[in-house]
């Protein structure tokens, strides 16, 4: 039997020998903060991952030429209590443990004894289960490892699982199973930090207002935040959170923004920002909608709704009149259906009827 190798293949990270594999992929991450950088695994509230267990297979192709099938034992959809930290941690334990002080008695010849140590994963609710036994030959000193790998096959985290188990695993080996679920849950934890970052780079200050961009599309703009407006605002300093809670922006430049209450906040640490929309705001009809968003534009902006089309204005500013008034908000009384899946598609004619009204009015300008 050929050992296990880890591998890397983009986002799959695999332990596999010549007879099974191991596949973890498409990580994702919720932390206690939705802003702050994780440093380890300790930091994890909810962790999803996709979890396979695939037998190797051989066959004779159409030319007698012995190939390798994979057959998919198992496979689960993580979420929520993984199981992943809990086996790094055994593995860390057993690859460092005296077995023979801290396992147990399980063979006697003469004065060749065995010990060996189980551990398995645990725990409420989860749906994929790992089982190390450590085995000690005290007579040559040599180890060996049985390793069992599986997910549940019900919703209730129950132990009953189905995998494989494969009891002639060498210590090198066990290294190898240790580097690629180390290196998953490393990837993971950079995948969720750079979504951090990523929350910073959508706000920009573009003269005197701030304008949050799409994460996924930097020509689309998400909301526009101006003087004068009453804001939750969250930000992170030296990787610490702070929040301010409908406080009203008094002044923007281009380093910094004030608040009512004197407080100077850094752009570049702003990570979150939210419009408290009035109550007279909330009952605003299309033409009312029209005239405050015209009264944020620049120069610049002014141009470039005169110029494009609805269509393409609908593009880049579809999301930020929406927020600029909450107008998925029933009490705008829209003719439109209020209980459809989606509101914003349901909203969306009326954004570009609004779009419509703001060309009308720059055009009389």
């Amino acid at each position: 039997m050929e050992g296990f190798k880890f591998k890397r293949i983009k986002d799959r990270f695999i332990w596999e020998s010549n007879f099974m594999v191991l596949e973890f992929s498409s990580p994702r991450i919720q932390a206690f903060s939705d802003y702050i950088h994780l440093k380890n695994e300790t930091e994890i509230m909810y962790y999803y991952y996709t979890v396979k267990v695939f037998k190797k297979i051989e066959d004779y192709d159409k030319n007698d030429k012995i190939i390798t099938k994979y057959k998919l034992v198992t496979k689960r959809n993580v979420y929520d209590f993984p199981c992943i930290t809990e086996l790094k941690s055994i593995l860390e334990y057993q690859l460092k443990d005296d077995t023979t002080m801290n396992g147990q008695k399980i063979k006697y010849n003469s004065d060749d004894i065995h010990y060996s140590k189980v551990m398995a994963t645990e725990g409420f609710a989860c749906d994929d289960f790992y089982e190390i036994k450590k085995i000690i030959n005290t007579k040559n000193k040599k180890e060996r490892y049985v390793v069992y790998v599986g997910t549940t096959y019900d919703f209730q985290g129950d132990l009953n699982s189905v995998g494989i188990r494969t009891p002639y695993v060498e210590r090198a080996d066990i290294e190898e199973l240790l580097k690629c679920v180390s290196e998953f849950i490393k990837y993971s934890i950079d995948m969720h930090n750079r979504g951090v970052d990523n929350c910073v780079d959508n706000y920009k200050v573009k003269g005197n207002k701030i304008y949050k961009y799409d994460e996924a599309d930097k020509d689309k703009l998400e909301a526009i935040y101006a003087v004068g407006d009453i804001l939750d605002i969250t930000t992170v300093v030296d990787n610490t959170q702070f929040e301010y809670k409908k406080t009203q922006l008094v002044e923007v430049n281009k380093e910094n923004i004030v608040l009512s209450d004197g407080t100077i906040l850094n752009s570049k640490t702003i990570v979150y920002m939210n419009n408290k929309v009035s109550n007279e705001i909330l009952n605003y009809n299309e033409n009312q909608i029209a005239e405050e968003f015209v009264a944020l534009l620049n120069d610049e902006e002014v141009e470039e709704f005169i110029k494009y089309d609805s269509n393409h204005l609908l593009h880049i500013y579809k999301m930020a009149i929406i927020r600029r008034t909450s107008m998925c908000v029933e009490s705008h009384n829209f003719n439109i259906n209020y209980k459809s899946g989606d509101r914003v598609e349901a909203v969306t004619p009326i954004v570009k009827d609004v779009i419509d009204k703001i060309k009308l009015i720059l055009q009389h300008k």
